[in-house]
């Protein structure tokens, strides 16, 4: 959260420092404001006091259009802790969701560990957000799953709908943008979700 946000959020060495949710803004490189949430950590054996507190924030995983599975790489249970989360997400019936495994802590492992998560794990990404290694590769990462799953539109929008063109800026791409005297024309790339909410402004 902080290495991609700059936002100063508590971290600590220790269970559930947070049980917290943490939204920040994120500006990709194309634009698009996107929001980046936090979850508390996934462990094997959740005790059964937290369970409560601890569901409640994964309802963010839920909502999430991207999934970041972030994975301590120095960890020597590594694979098991990936299995975990994985069957925790298959228990919430969203395994089928985009998800990006990201490995932390590349300032703890070697070249050797490096080039085998490359090998294995081809379409992850691999950062230190103590060091800020690989952040500029995790963002455009992110950029690009989420722009594979745009569409492009073009919009007759009338002037008192106008409020749409802002949202479109910040949250899809916009290519073109032409004000006429009855309405305001506009091709971008945007999602199918906000595709759907604004099709009977679509004219393609």
């Amino acid at each position: 959260m902080n290495l991609l946000t700059e936002a100063n959020t508590k971290v600590a060495d220790q269970l559930f420092a947070t049980l917290d949710s943490t939204l920040r803004k994120v500006v990709l490189p194309t634009g698009r404001q996107v929001i980046i949430s936090d979850t508390v950590g996934f462990i094997k054996k959740l005790p059964h006091q937290l369970i409560a507190s601890f569901n409640a924030t994964l309802e963010e995983v839920k909502k999430a259009d991207i999934l970041l599975h972030v994975v301590d790489s120095s960890h020597p249970k590594m694979e098991e802790q990936i299995k975990v989360v994985n069957q925790v997400l298959s228990d919430l019936g969203v395994l089928n969701k985009m998800t990006l495994l990201v490995f932390n802590k590349a300032d703890l492992i070697d070249d050797d560990k490096l080039f085998e998560l490359e090998i294995r794990y081809p379409e992850s990404v691999t950062i230190s957000a103590l060091t800020g290694e690989g952040r500029d590769d995790l963002i455009a990462k992110i950029s690009d799953i989420l722009l594979a799953e745009m569409t492009t539109v073009n919009l007759k929008i009338p002037y008192n709908e106008a409020h749409w063109v802002d949202k479109l800026h910040r949250q899809g791409e916009v290519y073109q943008e032409k004000y006429s005297n009855n309405e305001i024309l506009i091709s971008a790339r945007i999602t199918e979700k906000l595709a759907g909410r604004l099709k009977e402004y679509i004219c393609n």
